[in-house]
């Protein structure tokens, strides 16, 4: 459920600090460096490989004629203890924005959203506890138990290991508890291969024998079921943690594109009414480099697709598979695209644990302060290659060289709890023979383990099955009254005095229309496609089912045809006349959303997609501006729409509404002849549609 956002004043008094105004403005220049460039000198990479350069904006030659003036307590930052020295306010500066987390802030339009996060940078309000240091160490001991075990058991297995980065569960469990806080009721999390199988078995509970079972080649379905299943690195999972209803959604592997397929799912959640938020987590190389990430990035503020923020972990290996970022990227960071949607940025060093739960801390209360989207670049390594099989060495043996002979994370803060008196070598130990006793015993479990149900057929989608060819073929009966239909098509027109309607569609829309509905004889209503469309829509609406329709142009329809909104000529503003339906034809108030998207194809089908996946009985449809526009969102129909179901069992009513003619604008707005040669299967059915009140108002 959205909620609207009222501006904030600064979080916390600041603290100035001048004698004068010379002196004022030294002091603001010196706080607005560090807040805007100190993440260039801030300790990031966890292999200490890469030395940060020295700025000279933050030297201590630049701000040195004032370290001898004393300051008055007087504004300018949010440290909890004040200071009149101007060397000890500068070494804070330089210990909070240069350490293991390095901000970028200031680039954000709102002076609300910079003081905020520099007041939590500045001041925290988290206060890392013996017993948070302890989970975040469980975590991570448990997810590095789990790969070493899969290790020994499965040697050949390509399990996409989580080793080096395995920061990410802390920083997840720690979002998840904030969200929780904050009354969240639902979180959906799109994530890609690494590290996942991990987070599977651990904080999202997913049944290790089952797991096992499947790496082991079984199937997850059921004998009954057919289909083709998918690999162990796809598998979805939802569970209560924390009181939170956490759902990790299938992906498929070209990665990135499951970004708006969880967005859209969240929107879906938030239209019947629960709090939900997305959760999604990202490599680096594919964060820069795939063109569907700024799409959905885009998607992020518009009305009718934001979804209040979300909060983005990139798990940052510092290489793309073997290309190194030198290669992989024409920008300082991977999460540079982000900025020019005006979020915000936390980079932090994937070994100092403190510092990724403040981060994560930051992230989960920034989104919902501010209902927008911000990330976290968890700076990592990847312990292995690609893959469990593969070389690095080959590529980059320098990077590899300093791994190899690195501590485990686990094992090296497992120490500096020791160290601390918060764990002792023996509850050390202790876990890790819990846990690998509790791992045999799932490995035998799996020997006899036999699935016998489907997770796609549980919750909103109890009572549907797999469909037979049978069911497929079967004829369905689509009549509605002949009065509801004639009062949904004169209410599909029906605008109010008070709104003034441009005199053409006055008098080519809206009176044609209902003259045309007027006549007493069936066979002498003309019904054309706009009219056979809203029938559809409002019989729809009448029998119970919510509606969206997303695309470009898709309000006024490509061909000025469909009207489902008309513009106030004098105040712009838009009535939807399905909107206002009388009680009598939406008797249980189902919704009626026709939204215009931005100018993508590829990220907003899969939002519509994700959509899709939450309420199989609301009409869910994407209209392409010309059908054959279609195939920028092509990942999204081989994918999802052509072969979620056989590769998932997960079903998705989305409807494609492709429109074209032959009109003499050239092959690109002639056919979808493509999309006929994808029906390879009993799983989507393409209609070439003939006659309006037939074939047009019948299939929808």
């Amino acid at each position: 459920m959205l909620r609207s956002v009222t501006r904030l004043a600064a979080p916390v008094r600041a603290r100035m600090y001048a004698t004068s105004s010379i002196e004022s403005l030294a002091v603001r220049s010196m706080v607005s460096s560090f807040r805007r460039l100190g993440h260039l000198e801030a300790r990031l990479d966890p292999l200490g490989r890469e030395t940060p350069s020295a700025v000279d904006e933050l030297a201590p030659s630049a701000f040195s004629s004032l370290f001898s003036t004393p300051l008055s307590s007087t504004g300018e930052v949010y440290f909890p203890h004040a200071t009149t020295d101007m060397k000890v306010l500068y070494a804070q500066l330089r210990s909070t924005y240069c350490g293991s987390l390095g901000v970028e802030i200031e680039h954000l339009k709102h002076k609300d959203e910079r003081d905020w996060l520099a007041a939590q940078v500045e001041h925290p309000s988290l206060s890392i506890t013996p017993s948070m240091e302890r989970n975040a160490w469980t975590s991570m001991q448990t997810a590095e138990t789990f790969e070493h075990f899969l290790a020994k058991k499965f040697s050949s297995f390509k399990r996409y290991s989580g080793e080096g980065a395995e920061a990410m569960m802390p920083a997840i469990q720690t979002i998840l508890d904030t969200a929780s806080q904050h009354g969240t009721s639902d979180v959906v999390i799109g994530m890609p291969h690494r590290g996942r199988l991990a987070l599977l078995v651990g904080i999202l509970k997913y049944p290790v024998h089952q797991l096992l079972r499947k790496i082991q080649g079984f199937s997850d379905y059921p004998e009954h079921i057919v289909g083709l299943d998918d690999v162990s690195s796809h598998i979805a999972q939802s569970v209560d943690v924390n009181g939170v209803h956490v759902s990790l959604l299938h992906n498929p592997s070209h990665l990135e594109i499951i970004n708006a397929v969880t967005t859209g799912k969240v929107r879906a959640k938030q239209d019947s009414g629960k709090a939900a938020m997305a959760l999604l987590l990202h490599g680096d190389a594919a964060f820069s480099g795939q063109g569907c990430v700024p799409e959905g990035l885009s998607l992020s503020q518009l009305p009718s697709f934001t979804t209040g923020g979300t909060v983005h972990i990139v798990v940052n290996n510092q290489v793309g598979f073997t290309t190194t970022k030198q290669d992989g990227r024409s920008t300082t960071y991977s999460t540079d695209v982000a900025k020019g949607y005006d979020i915000p940025v936390l980079h932090v060093n994937g070994e100092d644990i403190p510092a990724v739960i403040r981060a994560a801390h930051i992230a989960a209360n920034f989104r919902h302060t501010f209902q927008k989207d911000i990330v976290i670049d968890l700076i990592t390594y990847r312990r292995h290659g690609h893959n469990e099989v593969d070389e690095p060495r080959f590529t980059q043996p320098g990077m590899y060289s300093a791994i190899s002979s690195r501590p485990s994370l686990p094992a090296q803060y497992g120490a500096q709890l020791v160290d601390k008196n918060l764990l002792t070598p023996a509850k050390v130990d202790a876990l890790k023979a819990k846990l690998n006793a509790h791992l045999e015993q799932e490995l035998q479990k799996s020997a006899t383990y036999v699935p016998t149900t489907v997770a796609a057929f549980e919750g909103n989608w109890k009572g549907l099955r797999q469909p037979t060819t049978a069911d497929m073929q079967a004829a369905v009966d689509t009549g509605v009254d002949k009065s509801i239909l004639q009062a949904l098509g004169v209410a599909s027109v029906t605008v109010p005095p008070s709104v003034p309607v441009h005199n053409r569609l006055e008098r080519t829309h809206i009176q044609t229309r209902l003259a045309s509905l007027s006549k007493a004889n069936l066979s002498d209503i003309n019904v054309d496609w706009a009219t056979a469309e809203a029938m559809a829509f409002g019989s729809l609406l009448h029998d119970g089912h919510s509606i969206r329709l997303a695309g470009q142009d898709c309000r006024r329809g490509t061909f000025s045809h469909r009207h489902a909104a008309f513009t106030d000529q004098t105040t712009d503003q838009h009535y939807f006349p399905f909107r206002n339906l009388p009680k009598a034809l939406n008797p249980t108030g189902r919704r009626f959303d026709v939204v215009n998207s931005n100018l993508s194809e590829l990220a907003v089908m899969g939002f519509e997609y994700g959509y899709s996946w939450e309420d199989p009985r609301a009409l869910v449809l994407w209209e392409a501006q010309f059908g054959d526009f279609f195939n920028g969102a092509q990942i999204v129909i081989d994918q999802f729409l052509a072969s979620g179901e056989t590769k998932w069992m997960r079903q998705s009513g989305l409807v494609l509404l492709l429109p074209h003619g032959y009109d003499g604008a050239g092959p690109d707005h002639s056919s979808s002849t493509r999309l006929v040669t994808t029906r390879g299967d009993d799983d989507m059915v393409v209609v070439m549609m003939l006659v309006a009140n037939q074939n047009g108002f019948c299939s929808l």
